[in-house]
């Protein structure tokens, strides 16, 4: 109940009871003195009636001598009253039957034998009338009886009804004790406000509620209560404070958060929700609950404030892909606008030579920057959809630096680039790791062009790697990449790993970017649990700091990559090409049988099974099977043939030739039983000594 009795008082059933008996005995008494002050009179009325007859008896008998036994006889009979006359012979007693007598000390009553007497002196005569007190008091018991009967059947009914209001009242204060106990579980604390007409307002709070308010074990008045809570509300919160009492003291419930200065904790959010308990003329309680949700509210705003973040984000997002699908169809439209013209150029100049060797150079580079763009968007795809597995191989991280350096220090000097390095990278301390190597160049290429690409002639790129710690097998290189190219605004910077993000709207003409390179590099970074940082001023350059840990692996475990010899050849060999595309089926046809081959072309999985079933063994030196193929594709019959009852099944050389051109790509054509993985579009030699090089390993 917390302090709700402080207001009510908490009276009892008992207590009830007996203040009714009280008031029952007040009653029966008063009841019974008014029956016989009523009797009384009655009884004094009809004995002045029998003297007034008795007076006219002696009027008509008495006489001188008269002997007053005679006339008496004559007296009217009565059962209840008894009539006394005697002569005046001065005596002052009156006399009664079979006694002696009784002074008469006063005229209105005569003790034990009478309770009412009326008398007189008429002529020469005394006159007497007694009411015995049994006689006229006759029916007060059975009144008293009746009237107590009544206030018994009284008294029952209040009893029932107070102990129905009772009952009623336990139970409220049961389920409000009830309501009270779960709210202080819940950490809840309760409040009582009483506000009276001409006072102060006063404020009950139970522990719970001091706590709450942050004046645990303070001795304050239920006034310096209140006037503490209500100090501490920001003057923006007080009006709703105030609304929020004034529907409770209009009957209704109510709830409010609103903030609250606490002593300690500063600037809080609290809740508070109640209802009138009790409401007189004068005086209103208030009554409820008060509760600290800071956590709650500030944990709902970093939700709302995560999700406006998220709402924008989507929306640049949405913007940026817009706008990157805007920049795609121009980047995809130029290259194939140039190589349908020079190819149209070609059909009409067929004959001068040279043109159509040099166009046919500029048809690769528009063609070869066309297979970029393509391959960023499927990378990029990958990523956001988390198709992209990383490897985890041993591989020689000294031996991988010096790969991408000598692939990007040509780049570097035809753009007119000076590439610098610390000769510390010649001496990496821990070589040999796991990690994902086609990946890792991947990461470095990328920010290696973006250093080349938005660099000025002449400039320089400058790389520092440093091993930045070495615990529990795990150890951490850390390469710095700068440049001293056009640099990046503050503003660019926050959204540099955005996905389609470019700085300059003319970038993609200027620099033949599509604006995901960064987005990809942070991507794969991110799966490798490691960091990188951008720094950057505009005219003066930027800097990338990438952090990356390794598991150590051991030397032997590292596989010494085999290099293709020059040439090739496969004249001689039969092939059977699983192609569902003609164009392409008819150009890798033509190609293979100009470097010798015979070729078999079947158009789906199904039929490349089929076949390789019906031909008898070593018919085919090699496969070579397309990825993507209607009826069944190129991973299923894959594996169909090698569990085939049939030597050469086990041992034919298999070889993907397919678009999907990525590493799981790859890792998928090798788990299905492949022996190499060749992306298009096709590089002829590459397929050639990829050819050879599988039909060698199997002699």
């Amino acid at each position: 109940m917390g302090g709700f009795h402080m207001f009510r008082k908490n009276v009892s059933a008992g207590k009830v009871n007996f203040i009714l008996f009280i008031i029952f005995v007040f009653i029966l008494g008063g009841s019974v003195e008014l029956q016989i002050n009523m009797n009384k009179k009655s009884a004094r009325m009809a004995c002045g009636m029998v003297l007034d007859q008795a007076e006219s008896v002696i009027d008509k008998n008495a006489g001188d001598g008269a002997d007053i036994t005679e006339f008496i006889s004559k007296m009217p009979f009565t059962e209840t009253m008894t009539i006394y006359i005697w002569e005046d012979d001065g005596a002052s007693f009156l006399p009664l039957p079979k006694k002696e007598g009784v002074r008469l000390k006063k005229t209105d009553k005569i003790e034990k034998e009478w309770n009412y007497l009326v008398s007189e002196k008429y002529k020469n005569y005394n006159l007497a009338v007694t009411y015995p007190l049994k006689k006229a008091n006759v029916s007060v018991p059975g009144t008293t009886a009746l009237l107590g009967l009544a206030l018994m059947a009284a008294l029952i009914i209040i009893n029932i009804v107070i102990a129905q209001a009772f009952k009623a009242q336990e139970k409220s204060k049961s389920e409000l004790q009830d309501t009270n106990n779960i709210l202080e579980t819940a950490g809840f604390g309760i409040w009582y406000i009483r506000l009276m007409e001409g006072k102060k307002p006063r404020m009950y709070a139970n522990p719970k509620m001091k706590e709450v308010l942050g004046i645990e074990g303070q001795f304050l008045s239920e006034e310096e209560v209140y006037d503490f809570w209500y100090s501490r509300i920001p003057e923006k919160a007080v009006q709703s404070v105030q609304d929020s009492v004034q529907e409770m003291l209009d009957g209704n419930v109510s709830e409010n958060t609103y903030q609250w200065e606490h002593p300690d904790k500063g600037m809080i959010y609290v809740r508070c929700g109640g209802a009138c308990y009790e409401k007189g003329e004068k005086e209103q309680v208030l009554g409820g609950y008060h509760s600290d949700v800071t956590a709650i509210v500030t944990e709902d705003e970093r939700r709302q404030r995560e999700l406006r973040e998220a709402k924008e984000a989507a929306e640049r997002a949405n913007v940026a892909k817009t706008s990157f699908l805007s920049r795609m169809s121009h980047d995809i439209r130029t290259p194939l606008n140039g190589i349908i013209g020079l190819i149209r150029i070609n059909e009409k100049h067929e004959n001068d030579k040279e043109l159509v060797k040099e166009n046919y150079k500029k048809i690769m580079i528009s063609a070869n920057h066309l297979l970029s763009l393509i391959n960023d968007i499927l990378q990029m795809s990958k990523l956001e959809n988390g198709e992209v597995n990383l490897m985890h191989e041993a591989l020689d991280l000294h031996q991988l630096s010096q790969d991408v350096l000598n692939m990007i220090d040509l780049r570097a000097s035809e753009a007119g680039i000076t590439l610098e390095y610390e000769r510390s990278m010649d001496e990496v301390k821990y070589p040999y790791v796991y990690g994902s190597a086609l990946h890792l160049r991947q990461i470095f290429l990328n920010i290696y062009s973006n250093s080349i690409k938005y660099n000025t002639l002449g400039g320089r790129i400058t790389t520092k790697m440093r091993c930045a710690s070495m615990e529990n097998g795990i150890v951490t290189y850390q390469w710095t990449i700068s440049d001293t190219g056009i640099g990046m605004t503050e503003e660019f910077l926050e959204h540099i790993f955005e996905p389609f993000a470019q700085e300059h709207s003319d970038a993609r003409s200027i620099y033949k970017g599509t604006g995901l390179g960064m987005a990809i590099v942070k991507s794969l970074i991110d799966k490798m649990n490691g960091t990188i940082e951008v720094s950057s001023r505009e005219g003066v350059g930027s800097i990338f700091v990438i952090t990356l840990p390794f598991e150590l692996a051991e030397e032997s475990e590292v596989k010494k990559s085999e290099e293709l010899p020059i040439d090739g050849t496969i004249d001689g060999l039969s092939l059977l090409l699983a192609e569902d595309n003609e164009l392409n089926a008819e150009i890798a046809e033509l190609q293979l049988k100009e470097a010798g081959a015979d070729v078999t072309i079947v158009r789906d999985g199904q039929q490349a099974v089929d076949l390789f079933i019906e031909k008898p063994e070593g018919t085919f030196d090699a496969i070579l099977m397309d990825i993507m193929m209607p009826v069944m594709d190129g991973l299923s019959a894959t594996r169909v043939i090698r569990v085939l009852d049939r030597e050469d099944a086990k041992t034919i050389p298999i070889i993907a030739m397919t678009a999907n051109a990525f590493a799981e790509d790859a890792r998928r054509s090798m788990e299905a039983g492949m022996n190499a993985h060749l992306a298009k579009p096709l590089d002829m030699k590459k397929v050639i000594l990829t050819i050879q090089k599988c039909c060698d390993n199997k002699k």
